[in-house]
């Protein structure tokens, strides 16, 4: 069983730019539509590129076998910005249309807790570097079942992004990402 990572990056000084103002209301959050633009946004980066793929519009091609676990870690990719983001919502979208079959392929997204250690380097002495403790959290999920050999099955998500300007509440971003499983492409 692996675990698979991903660092999902956002631009979130480029969205207040460009959008302004965002929706404070959690359930319903502003769109960044077409999904076509998630790309000028947000960037997925993968641990291995051997095991997901991810296109223009944050659909993950993900290789796995039943018991891998999928991570998510949220980052703003801008550096020396006063933006910051995090994830704070992740679910399966309207479940009761999608097939029968792909309603039990992934558990539910669980928020976890870790603490991480940040390397601070002092200017005046790049060799002179302290350790500061840092909480800090990701999304997974465990994949329980895969399709049909042959056959490929799309879950699409509703991923709710908060963007933060130093410690105060900009707005909520909606994303759409699909997570795509394919059996013929399961590495063993």
């Amino acid at each position: 069983m692996r675990t698979i990572d991903m660092l999902v990056a956002v631009k979130a000084e480029e969205i207040m730019n460009d959008y302004g103002k965002l929706s404070k209301d959690i359930n319903k959050p502003s769109a960044l539509h077409p999904s076509s633009i998630y790309h000028k946004y947000i960037r997925i980066l993968p641990e291995d590129d051997m095991l997901v793929s991810v296109d223009n519009e944050l659909n993950m091609m993900v290789k796995a076998n039943v018991g891998d676990t999928i991570r998510w870690n949220i980052t703003t990719l801008n550096i020396d910005t006063l933006y910051s983001c995090a994830l704070v919502k992740a679910m399966p979208m309207n479940m009761g249309l999608m097939n029968n079959d792909t309603t039990h392929m992934m558990g539910m997204h669980v928020l976890k807790n870790f603490m991480t250690f940040m390397p601070v380097v002092d200017m005046t002495n790049p060799l002179n570097v302290e350790m500061q403790q840092m909480k800090g959290c990701c999304w997974m999920s465990t994949i329980t079942d895969l399709p049909h050999p042959g056959t490929t099955r799309v879950m699409y998500y509703e991923c709710v992004v908060a963007i933060y300007r130093e410690m105060t509440l900009m707005g909520y971003i909606a994303l759409e990402p699909g997570i795509i499983l394919d059996q013929k492409m399961i590495m063993s």
